[in-house]
């Protein structure tokens, strides 16, 4: 008789413990989608990273470049710093970027970026490596970089 009842009570605890974990993992998940959509939305952003952690707005550029058919056309603002890139010296092919690192900053990636205005490097650009945060529209192309923000605002 006591085998049985010990049975019993460890098989309802089983399923207690085993209902209880699903609940919890439902729940972050559903915190994590709506935290990754937007983050303080500024007006007319769509997708704002400005107030993200360091590993949240790396790991949600790097969706960027992953996904673009997911980000393509939306208004994205981020933090980072300026960095300039020449593509090609001898045609004078200068890109602009803007670097997300993680938190510890052993690991970062950047998005080109076209500015909004007729602008002259680099008397009109920031030194290199200078935090900047960029807003403007992403756009998924087919080159070396899967996506660039166009219209960009630059402030610095």
């Amino acid at each position: 008789m006591s085998k049985r009842i010990i049975t019993i009570l460890l098989c309802l605890s089983s399923v207690l413990v085993l209902a209880g974990c699903g609940k919890i993992q439902s729940t972050v998940v559903d915190t994590v989608d709506e935290t990754s959509a937007t983050s303080l939305p500024k007006a007319d952003v769509d997708i704002d990273l400005t107030g993200f952690s360091g590993n949240m707005a790396y790991s949600e550029v790097y969706s960027m470049c992953d996904y673009p058919e997911v980000y393509d056309g939306k208004t994205i603002r981020l933090r980072g710093l300026f960095s300039a890139i020449y593509e090609n010296v001898e045609e004078n092919d200068l890109r602009f970027t803007c670097q997300v690192s993680d938190a510890t900053a052993c690991c970062s990636i950047g998005i080109e970026f076209v500015p909004k205005q007729s602008l002259t490097f680099p008397d009109d650009f920031p030194l290199e490596s200078t935090p900047v945060i960029v807003t403007g529209t992403l756009k998924q192309t087919n080159e070396d970089f899967p996506v660039y923000i166009s219209d960009a605002e630059i402030e610095f």
